[in-house]
């Protein structure tokens, strides 16, 4: 059967260039491969091959092209994935390329192209090599052909894709493969960048005579024909033969314009995997493998799994969802596993619910039976079935209907796991309804006309890609993306010297928070700066101290459109610019430059003198949820320069009290009107709506918002050119300069020693961590404290330092009260360092953000070297900071330092070290949908040690709906 379009082969609207939509699935357990022989030789000097790679084993060879002149003479080339390194290898007996990167991501989509001119007269010309349009020229084995050298492509020996002669093969997809004969072309010939995603593009130039085009959007499969899987559509009818390669191979819908969920080789597991990961075997105990898409925390999702073997005691299956945090590798029914949700059958049938197997059946799953998941995450609803009958908690099946669902539950940070003994699944998320050829094609597609399913999907249900994921708020496809709100960046220092400056670009924005630390010299500390406090206000996340402004050891000195500019200190051993030194700053945008915001108003009976004069009435500011009042009366404002502040006064007991505003104190009133004083720049009165707005203007002295029929109802503003502005939603006044669509905030206020007391933060959202300093108590013994989400379910009872090492612990009352945060408040007992009476402090508050930052926990692993722990992110990370709170050190890392895997530059945020690159206990991977630990033993790693626990905070550079493997 053959689907149409509209069912498979659906990206993203509007994103994509529409040419890359299916591909080959290449299982080398079937030593499957494609193969030409050209009539007759071409340019042998000069070609390109371009191709778009997902692959499926890691850290075995892959091959992907293989031409050579004489088959067994050992004269060839060979382009391929190495084993047991990952490196991406080009070998010819004229020249070798081997990567000092890795490529181990089987989760996305890379694209390689590999570009020859013998003739060039620089060597390093001769051979190129790009991933996702970038070219890579960090090799650990480098070496050029002679100029004009003739190579082994374009002979008329046979030429393969998928397999290297008579040995290894491809396990993975290959999309959209070009061969430019007679043309050394660079990546934007078949890509472009979009937004910072690497798209495919078509290519329009010439083939030459020995080009091809390879869309694999047939079915057939064998000869060489333009019917075929092999067919060349470039014109030049250079048409492949297809070996091991079945129908249920062809025309996959997974491609590099809307990526199928699948089965995870990194995420530890036991068994193995095959058909593009999605076919799993067990025959040691109860094992499972869980897939690499986080189930969304919005819509609603459907997958199958089938059931190779009749289960009869001897052969078992299970299917659902399992937790991030869960152990795959345990037994999902024995009662102590928790986080496993679905469906288990051995002898009897039975419900997975939280570990644990309910309500057996006699029923049985026959062989080739079709297990069905159907995930309601709008509603927090599980649904399980086998051959279209679905069942309840009682087991009772029955057609599916709203009421039948197995589940009520959180499923938020669930993936999709398919577990066996002694048996096999099959996973299909809407790319192969034969589950690799093992039963006839259903031909379903879900509520979006996407995807191939044995059943129909429940109405409203959607297939595991990525053209279904929700559209992340921070998005390539937004008008703002992630590298809008943080980037990390590098600058080495100019060596500026005492009162010498040194202005620092690329960030890509005028930041808000910067926080700097030099690569290369040991001794200096890590120094943060923000827009709250004002440029030149030094913070060490290293030490206690407290802060310094100007400092001997030189400072930010200006918050720039595109970066920053640093003073240099009056010591040699600046911390932001000494000598000519490596650095980087990880750069936070809050609300930037023009922030906006309301001020609604009441009017209260007080004749107090607040400074401003003793009228019988005061104004009084609501808090944020426009009902509270805030409670304290005449309160003095922080507004920002450049920002536009609406006050509105149509609360029933403010509207004969219009606000306006002055230069000088409670303006000037004459017969209810004001006269003289009135200040009026950037100012819009409404009165008929009952609300003034103004946009304060750059320079303006301090203003006063007073009545303009009564006196003695205002009180200060105080125009500042730091950012921020009043926030009334704590019972202690803050300024916050808040970012509700990135979830960032920074917040100051002071201290009162009041357990109980709580701080406004801005956000809208209840934070995930929360990072709170003293400013001002010189004792240098207020610590750094930090509130995390993720250290426990009671994290609100829980203290950790971010300038220490030590051991998170249970502190009942202080620093958080005992009390969680809210959308709008974050609560504080009375500990001197987050709590001190007429003491100042600045709080960074972060509020999760799906695709764009994740703040969570794991536990480490106890598996073989490079098995360690996997962490699903939900998008392909720019910046990761960990935290072993057993008693560990803090480790940050970034893309900017590491631009391909391995990511092993580290640097420790309590620790004036330099940075760490050659110790592999602290190497990582960045990949399209999280991070993975690389090298996992039982006992002495840093950030995956066996059975220790570990917090971490994570921000994009891509949402994995639109990643590229990395």
């Amino acid at each position: 059967m053959t689907l149409n379009n509209s069912q498979w082969f659906g990206s993203t609207a509007g994103f994509y260039n529409g040419v890359a939509t299916q591909s080959l699935r290449f299982n080398d357990d079937d030593s499957a491969f494609l193969t030409r022989t050209p009539s007759s030789a071409s340019n042998r000097k000069t070609w390109t091959w371009s191709g778009w790679i997902k692959r499926s084993s890691i850290t075995s060879t892959a091959q992907i092209f293989f031409g050579a002149r004489t088959v067994g003479n050992g004269t060839y080339t060979l382009l391929f994935f190495e084993g047991t390194t990952d490196y991406l290898y080009l070998i010819d007996n004229n020249g070798t390329l081997r990567t000092s990167s890795v490529y181990r991501d089987p989760s996305a989509w890379y694209h390689v192209v590999f570009a020859v001119d013998t003739t060039q007269a620089t060597n390093t010309d001769r051979l190129k090599l790009y991933v996702n349009g970038t070219q890579i020229t960090a090799f650990n084995i480098a070496t050029y052909p002679s100029q004009n050298t003739d190579l082994n492509v374009n002979s008329t020996a046979t030429h393969f894709i998928g397999k290297q002669e008579n040995q290894q093969y491809l396990d993975g997809y290959l999309a959209e493969v070009n061969f430019v004969d007679g043309l050394q072309l660079d990546p934007t010939y078949f890509g472009e960048s979009k937004n910072g995603v690497w798209i495919p593009k078509e290519y329009t130039g010439s083939y030459g005579t020995n080009g091809f085009r390879l869309e694999f959007n047939k079915t057939g499969t064998g000869t060489a024909s333009a019917s075929t899987i092999g067919a060349d559509t470039s014109g030049n009818t250079n048409h492949f033969t297809s070996s091991g390669i079945v129908a249920s191979d062809c025309n996959m819908p997974d491609s590099p314009e809307n990526n199928f969920a699948t089965l995870n080789p990194l995420d530890p597991f036991s068994g193995t995997l095959s058909e593009g990961n999605l076919k799993y075997a067990n025959t040691n105990s109860f094992k499972a493998s869980r897939g690499n898409f986080e189930i969304p925390s919005s819509g609603k999702w459907y997958f199958e799994v089938l059931n190779t073997t009749a289960t009869d005691g001897d052969n078992a299956i299970w299917a659902g969802v399992a937790h991030q945090d869960t152990n795959i590798s345990a037994q999902p029914n024995n009662g102590s596993t928790t986080k496993f949700y679905g469906l288990y059958n051995d002898s009897s049938l039975g419900i997975l619910s939280n570990g644990s197997q309910s309500s057996y059946t006699t029923n049985q799953i026959s062989a080739n039976g079709i297990i069905q998941i159907a995930i309601d995450t709008d509603n927090d609803k599980l649904y399980v079935g086998i051959n279209n009958s679905y069942y309840t908690n009682a087991t009772t099946s029955a057609s599916f209907n709203a009421s039948n669902s197995t589940e009520s539950i959180d499923l938020s940070g669930y993936r999709p796991f398919v577990g066996a003994y002694q048996n096999t699944g099959v996973l299909n998320c809407g790319q192969d309804s034969t589950f690799a050829g093992t039963i006839s094609a259903g031909g379903n597609s879900d509520a979006n006309g996407k995807g191939d399913f044995k059943y129909a999907p429940p109405s409203g249900f959607l297939a595991l890609c990525t053209s279904n994921l929700p559209e992340p708020t921070i998005s390539p496809n937004a008008d703002t993306q992630a590298d809008d709100y943080f980037s990390p960046t590098l600058y080495t220092s100019n060596n500026i010297g005492a009162g010498g400056t040194q202005n620092v670009t690329g960030v890509g924005f005028q930041p808000d928070w910067v926080w700097i630390k030099n690569r290369s010299s040991s001794g200096t500390s890590h120094t943060l700066f923000d827009s709250v406090r004002a440029e030149g206000k030094m913070l060490q996340s290293d030490n206690a101290n407290e802060e310094a402004s100007n400092s001997q050891y030189g400072y930010l000195s200006s918050f720039d459109s595109d970066g920053f500019t640093l003073t240099g200190g009056t010591t040699n051993a600046n911390f932001i610019n000494q000598g000519t030194d490596a650095y980087v700053s990880w750069n936070w945008k809050a609300n930037g430059t023009t922030p906006t915001k309301t001020y609604k108003v009441k009017v209260v009976s007080d004749s107090t003198d607040y400074g401003h004069g003793t009228g019988s009435n005061k104004y009084q500011f609501f808090k944020s949820d426009g009902s509270t009042g805030f409670g304290t009366n005449g309160v003095d404002l922080d507004l920002q320069e450049g920002g536009t502040y609406t006050f509105d006064w149509s609360d029933s007991s403010a509207q004969s009290h219009p606000i306006r505003f002055s230069l000088t104190n409670d303006g000037t009133h004459s017969s209810g009107t004001s006269a003289g004083s009135e200040y009026t720049t950037g100012v819009v009165k409404d009165d008929s709506a009952y609300t003034t707005t103004i946009t304060v203007a750059s320079g303006v002295a301090n203003l006063y918002y007073y009545c303009q029929n009564h006196s003695g109802m205002g009180a200060e503003i105080r125009t500042n050119t730091t950012h921020g502005s009043t926030n009334f939603d704590g019972s202690n006044l803050s300024v916050s300069n808040a970012n509700t669509t990135a979830g960032f905030s920074i917040v100051s206020y002071t201290g009162n020693s009041t357990a109980g007391a709580t701080v406004g933060h801005g956000l809208g959202s209840a934070p995930n961590m929360i990072i709170v300093k003293c400013r001002s108590n010189s004792s240098s013994s207020d610590h750094w404290y930090i509130y995390h989400s993720g250290i426990a379910s009671n994290a609100q009872n829980w203290e950790i330092y971010l300038n220490l090492t030590n051991q998170a612990y249970q502190n009942v009352n202080l620093p958080w009260n005992n009390t969680a945060p809210t959308s709008s408040v974050f609560s504080l007992g009375s500990l001197a360092d987050v709590n001190q009476t007429s003491e100042t402090y600045i709080a960074y508050v972060f509020a999760e953000v799906e695709g764009y930052s994740k703040f969570g926990s794991y536990t480490g692993s106890s598996g073989t070297v490079g098995r360690g722990t996997f962490i699903n992110l939900g998008f392909r990370p720019s910046f990761v900071v960990l935290k072993d709170i057993d008693g560990g050190e803090w480790g940050m890392f970034d893309s900017a330092r590491n631009t391909f895997n391995v990511v092993n530059k580290n640097l420790t945020a309590e620790s004036t070290a330099n940075e760490y690159s050659s110790d592999s206990n602290r190497d990582m991977d960045f990949l399209s949908n999280g991070f993975k630990l690389m090298n996992a033993y039982p006992n002495g790693l840093i950030f995956d040690n066996s059975a220790r626990s570990y917090i971490y905070m994570a921000f994009a550079e891509t949402p994995f709906k639109y990643a590229n493997a990395r």
